[in-house]
């Protein structure tokens, strides 16, 4: 393009000069704007060819080792624009997981020469129609052609309701070529033009260059370009269950699939947090794939607490003993989980006396006790433990030098004793354990003889089996899937009374969070639908 000419000698120019220069200046200020989305009123297409872009979106451009397809839709013009937004997180850090997200634009990239060409709304004077030539991606910017069609007009009752068009006085074409680049600004996709180059067609058109119209009217463009594009950020909408992990973007751009079609890359991260794992299971919970229980918990509640209750069983001694669950996550540090878990053992509590019938606690020379009952019932933090026992008495007879045998039987009786036990975890097992004995009613428990010699109290001899039978029977409950994921670590137990003497105990611990927990969330979550599927 030339220079501005200095103005003629004469002064400045005619009256129909300058009403050209008006004419072609609002001409090509509309064509921008139409090119970015901002024109009105567009009722035929344009001439342009429709192109297929074809090619397959590079799986490296969103990879990670969880991905996501989201379909989204973009309204133009009364229509929704379908496009393809892919998404990819994988650990970058024990705290952050780095994220990669593509949008395939081409069926926007399309439609644009219908969407966009067509008649624009420019006042009585002057008639633009945009023939919109297509948008082609090349390497990391857009490049965008097209032709606007400007025709001056004589206006009659200008400014009045009446308004109409009268004597058409000229004709001008003029074409375009918009290169656009991108920056990433607040997580959004920011476009830039970049380079703009006009060109008027046609005697009409040197005349406007002539006069300097067209380099005026390119500086006006630019900076109508600058804000409208400003002011039209491409924000991802990450679904209102991906939303939920608050993702960061801090680089981007356009970016060329196959042969120039339109595609748009990001990349940035996710914090892990307490509050993010705890909104994902809210969520889940709130969609029925985490058992419900008292209060679900609401996802965008200021600080998260979720709980809810579950139903399983475990096998003890061939036996299925059902128990419930009410467990509660609550945030304890940034990336740190509270986990409390309520046991209902109610139903271990009314198979117990079946269970451990007929087993023997102590088998020694001189005497046997074996087993017959045993009940508990919970007392607020302590669990009373009544038992019988059948306790046998034998003669102990020396047969050799270093050798003794049990002889004949001498006294059978029938004992009551009574005990008090607490719980404790151990390799996230509940495990009982006796804290004290005694006869019921109060007596002394006689002494035993083990042979050689050897006599021993028997209330010693009976805690030391009774804690060995509980600690070789655990119950270890299972967490309901997707919570077994987060590896909790759980350290601390006691009894807690469920209604009127019910046995129930309480476990708590903790969830040390990590990039790789999340992710495993975040897969289990997709495979139960949560999520939005896998590219295909």
């Amino acid at each position: 393009m030339r220079p501005f000419p200095r103005a003629p000698a004469g002064g400045a120019p005619r009256l129909g000069a300058g009403r050209l220069a008006i004419a072609l200046a609002a001409c090509l200020g509309a064509a921008v704007l139409v090119l970015f989305g901002c024109g009105r009123g567009a009722e035929t297409p344009g001439g342009a060819a429709r192109r297929e872009f074809t090619g397959r979106v590079d799986p490296a451009s969103y990879a990670g080792d969880v991905t996501f397809r989201i379909g989204e839709h973009l309204p133009a013009k009364g229509e929704s624009v379908p496009f393809s937004l892919y998404l990819g997180a994988t650990p970058e850090s024990a705290t952050r997981l780095g994220v990669r997200a593509f949008l395939d634009l081409r069926a926007l990239q399309t439609r644009l020469p219908e969407l966009l060409s067509g008649p624009i709304d420019a006042g009585c004077t002057l008639g633009l129609d945009l023939d919109f030539g297509g948008a082609e991606a090349e390497g990391s910017s857009v490049r965008a052609r097209g032709t606007v069609r400007a025709d001056l007009y004589r206006c009659r009752r200008r400014g009045e309701a009446a308004e109409t068009r009268g004597l058409h006085y000229l004709r001008a074409h003029v074409d375009f070529d918009a290169k656009v680049g991108a920056t990433v600004v607040k997580d959004c996709l920011v476009f830039r033009l970049e380079a703009l180059g006009v060109s008027p067609r046609g005697l009409l058109g040197g005349l406007a260059d002539l006069l300097g119209i067209t380099q005026r009217a390119r500086g006006a463009i630019i900076e109508e370009a600058r804000k409208t594009l400003a002011a039209n950020p491409v924000c991802p909408d990450l679904s209102e269950s991906l939303s939920l992990l608050d993702a960061s973007f801090t680089g981007g751009g356009p970016r060329e699939i196959g042969d120039g079609g339109i595609g748009a890359a990001l990349a940035g991260s996710i914090g892990v947090s307490a509050e993010k794992l705890i909104r994902l299971v809210a969520l889940g919970q709130s969609r029925g794939l985490v058992p419900g229980g008292a209060g679900a918990a609401d996802a965008t509640a200021a600080a998260p607490e979720v709980r809810f209750a579950s139903e399983d069983s475990s096998t003890v001694r061939d036996s299925a003993i059902a128990y419930g669950l009410d467990i509660g996550l609550t945030p304890t540090a940034p990336t740190r989980i509270g986990i409390d878990v309520l046991l209902d053992l109610r139903d271990l509590q009314r198979q117990l006396p079946g269970l451990v019938a007929g087993d023997t606690l102590l088998d020694a020379c001189g005497a046997k006790i074996t087993l017959k009952t045993l009940d508990a019932q919970a007392r607020g933090q302590a669990l009373a433990a009544r038992a019988q026992l059948a306790v046998q008495d034998f003669a102990c007879d020396r047969t050799a030098e270093a050798t003794w045998s049990r002889g004949a039987l001498e006294s059978e009786e029938t004992v009551d004793i009574r005990g008090e036990m607490t719980a404790r975890v151990t390799e996230q097992c509940v495990v009982f354990r006796l804290l004290d004995l005694a006869r019921d009613p109060p007596s002394p428990i006689a002494q035993v003889e083990l042979g050689g010699g050897r006599v021993t109290a028997a209330r010693a001899l009976l805690f030391d089996a009774f804690n060995l039978l509980l600690e070789r029977n655990p119950l270890c409950p299972d967490l309901p899937p997707g919570l077994d994921l987060l590896d909790p670590r759980l350290d601390r137990g006691e009894v807690r009374e469920i209604g009127t003497g019910g046995l129930g105990v309480t476990v708590g611990g903790s969830i040390d969070l990590r990039a790789s927990t999340l992710v495993a969330l975040l897969r289990h979550l997709q495979e139960q639908g949560l999520l939005p599927p896998k590219p295909g």
